[in-house]
């Protein structure tokens, strides 16, 4: 029993001593997690003053570079930024950038300048990139950059018709045509782009040729501007064509056409004043002028026989000679081509102020017209107009200008006149008469007294020419069988008779 139990106190103190010792063992391994901990948080605090040594390393990085343009500012688009180093605007003559080996200055000209560009005393080479010049240069701590233009041999002329260019290139109520372009020693000085269309031009022209241009203002404007840009331009002799000296400078056009109206002209003492209608069916540029003169009796006598033919025994109250002109300004408002024109494309409306004495009469008028064509023959041709008695005007519709006979309808017993409203006759004359057109057209008249076109009926009906006998002929042979076919109707009633 002593044994046995010597032997379990043994083992309780082996047991003890074996807890004993490994106590000290866990405490070594909790004591080596506070080193790590440690490390940790001096890590994070390594960083930080790294960072702020790395954030005053990039604050020592930049500088302040003074950039000041000593030439040639007047060709710097100035109106906002014109100056930049690394992308940077330069204001008040200085800049803030990274410190660097070199940097990148951009210049920007004004349009259709082309510029070089000294820096700092050396000439530099330059590359354009989106209208800027740009430079690489060494490092410095201020740069003096002196500007001057550069030559080209050739620049070009833009303008377009919707404003896509700009206010500067925008052309509108007319158009612009660039026709030549010659050097002084006579060569052509039109470049290799050449692009004008109903959008717009681009042509690309050698400085210091003489430009003929086209202006061409629509119908109802005028060019009076004498300048494209500030451009001056010089007429030609040739309706709308100018022409002006190509400069060392890009060129945007922009044409100022102004509103204008149809000039009428009168020097007559049947009519006081006039207007037009529809010009456009005329002219497709400039104005319309209308002179309106009393005829000289010489012209009237060349005329008035075969007038008075025409007219019957109704009334011509007067011969006036009424001539058409085409106006185109020269650039200016005292100067234009004048061309004339005899014969048009399409009808006007003419409507004619009467004289005090023939407004408010009665009855109608009508003009008779005599036209001398291409082919030498005199035609006589007879308008019915539209009378507004009220406002004493006389309105018609013409494709041709020359003498012109104003003719009141005489009145008829019943009170009418003696001839439909609406009839006009034409008689040609070249040496022998050709005889008589008539035609009848279905003229009515506007709220404003012009004559409306819109709904002519056109009916043409030849009659005899002159010396034609066969008519007479034909119709005392139908007279001769008439009166046979009665009498012998008689005959034949009387027989009948006789034998009742």
């Amino acid at each position: 029993m002593k044994r046995k139990r010597g032997t379990a106190w043994v083992c309780s103190v082996l047991m003890a001593g074996t807890l004993l010792a490994g106590a000290p063992q866990e405490a070594v391994y909790a004591s080596q997690e506070y080193p790590a901990a440690e490390t940790e948080i001096e890590t994070a605090q390594v960083q930080e003053q790294e960072q702020e040594k790395s954030d005053s390393v990039n604050m020592t990085s930049q500088k302040v570079i003074t950039v000041t343009v000593s030439e040639g500012l007047e060709y710097l688009d100035t109106f906002g930024d014109y100056l930049k180093v690394d992308g940077v605007a330069v204001a008040g003559g200085s800049v803030t950038v990274m410190q660097a080996q070199t940097h990148t200055i951009s210049i920007l000209p004004q349009f259709g300048y082309e510029i070089s560009a000294a820096i700092n005393g050396a000439a530099v080479n330059g590359t354009e990139e989106n209208g800027w010049m740009t430079y690489s240069v060494a490092d410095a701590d201020a740069y003096e950059i002196a500007v001057s233009r550069a030559g080209s041999s050739v620049y070009t002329v833009a303008w377009d018709y919707d404003g896509g260019l700009g206010a500067d290139a925008c052309v509108s109520n007319g158009t612009v045509k660039i026709i030549s372009a010659v050097l002084p020693d006579g060569s052509d000085g039109m470049g290799a782009i050449n692009d004008q269309n109903e959008s717009g031009g681009h042509v690309v022209i050698a400085p210091g040729s003489v430009v003929t241009v086209e202006i061409k203002p629509d119908y109802g404007y005028q060019f009076l501007a004498g300048s494209l840009n500030g451009q001056t331009v010089t007429a030609g002799a040739e309706t709308g064509r100018f022409t002006f000296i190509m400069p060392d400078t890009n060129l945007h056009l922009s044409a100022l056409f102004t509103p204008a109206q149809d000039i009428i002209q009168t020097g007559s003492a049947q009519v006081q004043s006039g207007r037009i209608a529809n010009g456009s069916n005329a002219v497709d540029t400039g104005n319309l002028k209308l002179e309106i003169e009393d005829a000289a009796q010489t012209e009237s006598a060349a005329v008035s026989s075969e007038m008075q033919q025409t007219a019957g025994e109704d009334q011509i109250q007067c011969y006036l000679n009424m001539d058409l002109y085409r106006v185109v300004n020269k650039g200016t408002q005292n100067d234009a081509w004048e061309d004339q024109l005899t014969e048009l494309n399409g009808e006007i409306s003419v409507t004619l102020e009467l004289a005090e004495q023939l407004q408010g009469t009665e009855g109608t008028f009508y003009v008779i017209r005599a036209h001398q064509g291409s082919d030498g023959n005199m035609t006589y041709t007879r308008i019915q107009t539209v009378y507004d008695r009220e406002a004493g005007t006389i309105a018609f519709s013409t494709d041709k200008f020359s003498t012109y006979a104003i003719v009141q309808e005489k009145k008829t017993d019943d009170g009418n006149t003696g001839t439909a409203d609406s009839e006009q006759t034409e008689n040609t004359a070249g040496g022998e008469s050709t005889g008589t057109v008539d035609t009848v057209s279905g003229t009515t008249a506007k709220s404003d007294g012009t004559a409306d076109d819109s709904a002519d009926k056109t009916v043409s009906v030849v009659a005899p020419k002159t010396g034609d006998d066969s008519s007479l002929f034909a119709w005392t042979a139908l007279l001769t069988a008439a009166v046979a076919v009665v009498l012998l109707e008689l005959v034949r009633r009387k027989r009948d008779c006789h034998r009742k």
